[in-house]
């Protein structure tokens, strides 16, 4: 079943009647909201079915079959680059906010965006701790772990609350460095989300700052696009092959990161097993920004009469209540039962509900924000 739903995903991309390119567009429309809310959605699909089989102590279901292999050939070499794309593009974005609108996105990101998000998060809590059996637990027992699910002491939401971070020292960095400086905020960027990364790394697991370094890919990416898009109209190669060869080295990197490791120790007289966990959270690290910028160049090698609807809306709009409250059905469903007694059914209805709180929760985060936001740009 899971792989039943990853290819009527992918069918959905045929729906908008894409054509093969050469090159990259002169107006640099393969960056546009549209199609990066497209990619990101294919990636959340693989998301929800990665979380399908199991998450912390709640296993899911053993894939067999074809289901196997979808599971074995893309999803669990994947890893972490399944979210890679997520912070790359919002990286983008808000660099090119910040070079339109300068001083006052600034302003924004941190009293609009990040209060914003923030709250929205601390809501979404709640309405999960309002679900049986959450209901029934000792009062002060559900108050811990809620206060520990907003100071992001917990795995549960840990993409949302590092992507919080990242807006902070975003804020940090233009604040200090000025948005008529662009490139020293950039460099400031790196240096402080590095930083972060590594006062991390003790006390968390690497799945948490492993991909942050994307999303100061991305503030650089639209700085230098149109140099970029000029080096790919200049190659003789097309641009969907020269994105598909950066993500075969990512991917090559990423599953032989123990090799890498070994020879780079070699090369520089170390012992490999000294500071393992740091070299391969660099390692992770400097091989998910080539497959993010390789996934955009791939995709910059197709044009589409209309990009497809659904998975613009699944990478857009829906993304916060789907990767928010998709939890919640895997967990009921897992003590139901159902994820034993009937694995296809649980997966399509996992799945199904996703959308379903996806739909919901456009709904139900406007309302959140018309009461907090009325006025917000």
């Amino acid at each position: 079943m899971e792989t039943a739903i990853f290819i009527a995903a992918l069918l959905t991309l045929f729906l908008g009647k894409p054509r093969l390119r050469y090159s990259v567009p002169t107006d640099g429309s393969y960056m546009s909201h549209d199609r990066t809310m497209m990619i990101n959605g294919i990636f959340l699909v693989l998301i929800v079915l990665k979380h399908t089989c199991g998450i912390g102590q709640i296993v899911g279901y053993v894939p067999e079959g074809i289901d196997l292999v979808l599971k074995e050939c893309l999803i669990m070499p994947l890893r972490q680059f399944i979210i890679a794309t997520f912070f790359f593009y919002s990286g983008y974005g808000i660099m090119c906010s910040i070079r339109k609108r300068g001083d006052a996105y600034i302003h924004d990101l941190l009293c609009v965006r990040f209060l914003r998000l923030y709250l929205n998060l601390a809501v979404a809590m709640l309405v999960v701790y309002a679900i049986p059996p959450g209901i029934f637990q000792h009062p002060l027992g559900v108050a811990k772990d809620y206060l520990l699910n907003v100071l992001g002491l917990t795995p549960n939401y840990a993409f949302i609350i590092v992507t919080l971070a990242l807006y902070l020292l975003t804020w940090v960095s233009f604040r200090v460095c000025g948005t008529q400086r662009p490139w020293l905020a950039i460099g400031t960027f790196f240096c402080l989300t590095m930083a972060f990364c590594l006062a991390l790394l003790p006390y968390k697991p690497q799945f948490w700052v492993d991909m942050l370094p994307c999303f100061v890919a991305g503030t650089a990416y639209c700085m230098l696009q149109q140099r970029i898009d000029r080096m790919l109209s200049g190659s003789r190669m097309p641009v969907s092959l020269i994105g598909a060869a950066a993500i075969g080295v990512a991917m090559a990197g990423i599953t032989h990161i123990p090799a890498c490791n070994y020879y780079i120790s070699q090369w520089l007289h170390i012992d490999p097993d000294a500071h393992r966990s740091l070299h391969f959270l660099l390692l992770t690290q400097a091989f998910a920004i080539p497959f993010a910028v390789g996934v955009t160049w791939f995709f910059a090698g197709i044009t589409w009469q209309r990009v497809p609807a659904f998975l613009k809306w699944f990478g857009g709009p829906a993304v916060f209540s789907v990767y928010c409250w998709h939890f919640t059905p895997i967990i009921q469903f897992c003590r139901m039962g159902l994820n034993s007694s009937h694995p296809s059914l649980y997966v399509l209805a996992v799945f199904l509900c996703a959308i379903l709180l996806g739909w919901l929760g456009i709904r139900f985060f406007k309302a959140v924000d018309h009461v907090f936001w009325p006025k917000a740009r």
